[in-house]
Formats: C-alpha cells, sequence, structure tokens
C-alpha cells in the first residue's frame, strides 16, 4: 500500500541507514531490489520458465520468461476479497511500473508485449499470447483445425450421415484418435479446470470445439482477468496509461527496462565517446586505456554488476552509455604514502557516476580489484 501514498506528482527519492551515499544511486538501488521482491519465484505471481535458465539475484530465485513477466493463470477464488494478497501485489507492481515512468527510472523488469498492449487497451487473444504459452495455443490452433474439418464434413450435402459419421472419426491428431490422447477439460500444464468437474470429462470428438472455445475463454480472460486488472489499476492509480498509447510496446519496456545488452555499445569507442576523462585522466591516460578494454570484454553478468555498482542499476539508460545523465567519469584516486595505486579498490561517487581509479600498475591487477570491488559494492554503498 506504500504507493497510495505517493502522488505522482512527487519524485520518490531513497536513503539508507548507515550507508554513506543520497540521492540518484541509492533511489535506483531501491527501484532495482523492489524490482526482484516482485519477482521472487516463490509468490507464484508469473508465468515461469526458469526451470529452462534459473535466475538467481542477491541469494532470490527469480522467475524468468524469455518473452517478459506475465500474470500467472489462476483459479479466480484465490482473489476473493478485499484484501486478497496476491491482488494487492499486483496492485502495487503496477503503481511500480508507473512510478518508475514518471520518475524516469530504470527497473530490473522486462515486461512481456502482451502486459503492455493490455495496460494501453488492446484485448487479450490466442496469438497475442502465443508467446507466452507457446505449447497451448499451439494445441488449439491444432485442434481448432481438427474442428473446422469436422464441421466442413458436418456442412457437406454430398455426404450420408453414415459417410459423415466415417469420416469425422477419421479425424486424427497426430496421428492419434482424440479421445486417445487422455486429455480432459483441464487446461494443459495449468491444472485450471475449464469447466465444473473438467478433470472427471474425457475430451473426445464430439466435445473437441467445446473444449477448445473453453481453453481460449479461459486462457485469454477467465484466469487472468484479476490480475491484470489489478495491475492496471494500481498503474493508472499513479498514471493514466492512455497517456502511453503513442508509444509501441518495445518502446515502452525500453523506457522501463533500458538499452539492449548489444555488444556494440559496449565496444571499446562506444565508451571512450561517451564517458569523461578527468581530475587526473585523460584519454591518453595509461589506467584508461585498462578500463576501457577491461569493459569491452566483460561478459554479459559482469556488465549487469558493474552497472549496478557505478549507477545502482544493473543496465544502461535508452541510448546506452550515451543516455547516461551525467555521463560516467574516470577520475584519478590518489594514493597516500606508504601506499601505493595497487593497494586500493576502485571507490565509485553514485549521484555524479564518478568512478574512483587509482593508477594501477597492469590492467590484470586493475581487473582484479575493480571485480573484487563490484562484488563488495552489490549490498550497499559504502565504498565512497
Amino acid at each position: 500500500m506504500i504507493f497510495k501514498k505517493i502522488s505522482s506528482s512527487s519524485i520518490l527519492e531513497i536513503e539508507y541507514f548507515d550507508e554513506v551515499a543520497t540521492g540518484l544511486g541509492p533511489t535506483l538501488e531501491f527501484f532495482t531490489l523492489l524490482s526482484h521482491e516482485f519477482q521472487k519465484k516463490n509468490l507464484n505471481l508469473w508465468v515461469d520458465r526458469s526451470s529452462h535458465e534459473s535466475v538467481i539475484v542477491d541469494g532470490k530465485e527469480l522467475c524468468y520468461h524469455p518473452s517478459g513477466l506475465f500474470p500467472r493463470p489462476s483459479l479466480q477464488n484465490e482473489f476473493e476479497g478485499n484484501d486478497n494478497m496476491k491482488k494487492l501485489l499486483y496492485y502495487n507492481f503496477g503503481c511500480f511500473i508507473a512510478k518508475a515512468i514518471v520518475d524516469q527510472r530504470l527497473i530490473d523488469v522486462h515486461l512481456s508485449n502482451p502486459l503492455i498492449k493490455f495496460l494501453l487497451g488492446e484485448p487479450l487473444t490466442i496469438y497475442s499470447l502465443n508467446e507466452i504459452f507457446p505449447e497451448i495455443c499451439q494445441v488449439i490452433k491444432d485442434f481448432n483445425e481438427i474442428v473446422n474439418m469436422k464441421n466442413q464434413i458436418i456442412n457437406n450435402d454430398l455426404l450420408t450421415s453414415e459417410e459423415k459419421e466415417s469420416k469425422i472419426n477419421e479425424l486424427t491428431y497426430k496421428n492419434a484418435k482424440i479421445e486417445d490422447l487422455s486429455l480432459y477439460f483441464v487446461l494443459p500444464g495449468l491444472d485450471i479446470p475449464l469447466i465444473e468437474n473438467g478433470d472427471e470429462i474425457l475430451v473426445t470428438i464430439n466435445n473437441l470445439e467445446e473444449y477448445v472455445n473453453r481453453m481460449i475463454q479461459v486462457i485469454t480472460k477467465e484466469s487472468i482477468n484479476q490480475q491484470m486488472d489489478a495491475i492496471k489499476e494500481g498503474f493508472n492509480s499513479v498514471f493514466d496509461s492512455k497517456r502511453l498509447r503513442i508509444f509501441t510496446p518495445t518502446e515502452i519496456d525500453t523506457m522501463i527496462y533500458g538499452s539492449s545488452e548489444s555488444d556494440q555499445e559496449w565496444d571499446k569507442e562506444t565508451i571512450l565517446e561517451n564517458t569523461i576523462c578527468d581530475h587526473g585522466y585523460t584519454p591518453n591516460s595509461r589506467a584508461i586505456k585498462y578500463i576501457v578494454e577491461i569493459m569491452s570484454e566483460f561478459t554479459s553478468e559482469e556488465r549487469r554488476k558493474f552497472l549496478r555498482f557505478i549507477t545502482g542499476s544493473p543496465r544502461l539508460p535508452p541510448g546506452g552509455f550515451k543516455g547516461l545523465s551525467p555521463k560516467l567519469t574516470f577520475v584519478r584516486k590518489e594514493e597516500e604514502p606508504p601506499f601505493k595505486p595497487d593497494n586500493y579498490l576502485p571507490s565509485v561517487n553514485t549521484c555524479f557516476l564518478y568512478l574512483k581509479l587509482p593508477d594501477y600498475s597492469s590492467k590484470e591487477i586493475m581487473k582484479e580489484n575493480l571485480l573484487k570491488a563490484i562484488e563488495h559494492g552489490q549490498s550497499g554503498f559504502s565504498l565512497s
């Protein structure tokens, strides 16, 4: 309920107890942490494909779907009552997404196209949900073809009743008769009854059309209505979703989730063109050559951790490094005798996007100390 108390016109800024930093960095970190809380697998809020690609962030197992977040279909009696916790979580998630857009904060949440389109007022269809439920949608399409063939046979006046019955009985799905598939009136893979006592009613060629129609009705409306409506209600309580209709779903997802992680955005030329060297460093400095090479060689996971260390968010804004405001700035971290640069870890000022780099003696030592600082800096703002 926290978001109901925040007007859409007020900018949310976060400060943590016992940490040295305030302002943009901790605020982006808050949005990132909250992103992960909403995606925790044990909440059972989202369609989850994490069995194909396990996602563990900050010790939390998160839901994952290659097409982005989409509410998990559920029996609608799970949402009865005004104080229903699941419904409240979906509502607050909608508030959270809208607040991120209003405050121009990146969040670590990839929204699916069907969810974005729903927020924009478009109805859900089997075709739009194909990327979320590919197996179910394919079954519906295949069975619908069989239903159409059956109806063509029934409407063929050139056939006798016996011939019609014979041809209908010859209709198969992958060389098997429908009744031999051991299907019941339950949504495949989700255990949601399509009709009362659906788990006891066998699907046959005679009731296949009803089965297909009920699957469409349940997967596009009945099993997700309340989840989707709660998200939209929460979103609109902060920001009118109709005002986003000038953008495409891809543009909206980029606005929320940030830039795509293309290798081109992380090449040496792009990094140099869109960063600043100051306070002891120039583009020709040895340390700058090292850091640019190291950044261009980062793995995808190292990129996420580096960005979170620098900005508080694990993703680049729209436009990549060019979109960072203020610009990422490399400055020299001075050593105090008798210590040498190699004895220090890099540190950051997240509000001004300053990466404070000692003048390390080698690229290898810089990378080792940078990765060590990044790991230490994931859980707080203690390296000033």
